[in-house]
């Protein structure tokens, strides 16, 4: 009797917090017992809330189509607010896929640490797909702590330059330092030109075998060097001079021949009488 009224209790307060049309449309769409079964899991409260913040076919695919498990573990941990972000920012194909490859807890252990806003912008910029493979490869402890350590502006280029398993190889390798030093060290665009220029594997060796900062010191004293040949000035003359062509040179003037104005015409008439 105790379980009758207690559920009777839950299912007038989500007529009196969602209104009548959306209550039976939950209750219509996930029925009224995986409702009720999810309530006597996580706090009903947090049902409620994300209930109000999302629209009916949202909150509906979202109840339905993760696994309960999963559901379970993110309602009970997850702050209800970020969940409705999440779900009002990445489609839900996308949800269904990350929680269904990864584990709940590392899902919402990303979400606590790394931020909401953080946590979708990555997702959407890498790509879901490349996401799961990445956190796989690369550990989800080894991801967070990049992600608290540069900012996901600088993160992304450089996640998507490399292929997961690039990715995996490094951290394994060689930790996580590197990233976030030579991001520092030369900035994002000058660190995917020096994986692009030489490749990966040659970065990595060259890493291995010179160090970190014996690599950083040594290409700055690079960049310092005037290094012989031709200079750029001297480059850009020659290119100037070979683009002018035949304009560089004199072209001859044509001579004006000047009319010479006659004596007769030069002088002014004497008036008749006075002596010259």
């Amino acid at each position: 009797m105790k379980k009758v009224i207690n559920q009777i209790g839950k299912a007038l307060e989500y007529l009196d917090k969602l209104g009548t049309g959306k209550s039976f449309q939950l209750f219509r769409s996930l029925g009224y017992e995986k409702l009720y079964s999810l309530s006597e899991k996580v706090d009903h409260k947090t049902l409620l809330y994300i209930s109000q913040n999302l629209d009916e076919k949202t909150i509906v695919e979202f109840l339905n189509r993760i696994p309960e498990e999963t559901l379970v573990t993110l309602l009970s941990t997850v702050r209800p607010g970020d969940i409705t972000y999440f779900a009002n920012s990445i489609p839900m194909d996308d949800l269904v896929l990350l929680s269904t490859s990864i584990p709940a807890v590392d899902i919402a252990e990303m979400s606590l640490k790394t931020g909401k806003e953080s946590s979708a912008e990555l997702l959407k910029n890498i790509g879901t797909r490349k996401s799961i493979d990445l956190l796989n490869e690369v550990g989800i402890q080894n991801f967070i702590q990049l992600s608290l350590k540069i900012p996901p502006t600088q993160l992304i280029p450089v996640i998507r330059e490399l292929t997961p398993q690039q990715s995996g190889v490094w951290i394994r390798k060689r930790g996580i330092g590197d990233i976030p030093r030579l991001i520092e060290a030369f900035g994002v665009q000058n660190l995917l030109v020096f994986l692009r220029t030489l490749g990966f594997e040659k970065n990595i060796h060259i890493m291995d075998v010179l160090g970190l900062e014996e690599l950083i010191e040594l290409a700055y004293t690079i960049s310092g060097m005037k290094l012989p040949g031709k200079s750029s000035s001297d480059r850009n003359s020659k290119g100037s001079r070979s683009g002018s062509g035949s304009s560089s040179k004199k072209t001859p003037k044509k001579k004006t021949k000047v009319k010479k104005k006659s004596s007769s015409t030069s002088k002014k008439k004497r008036k008749p009488g006075k002596p010259a």
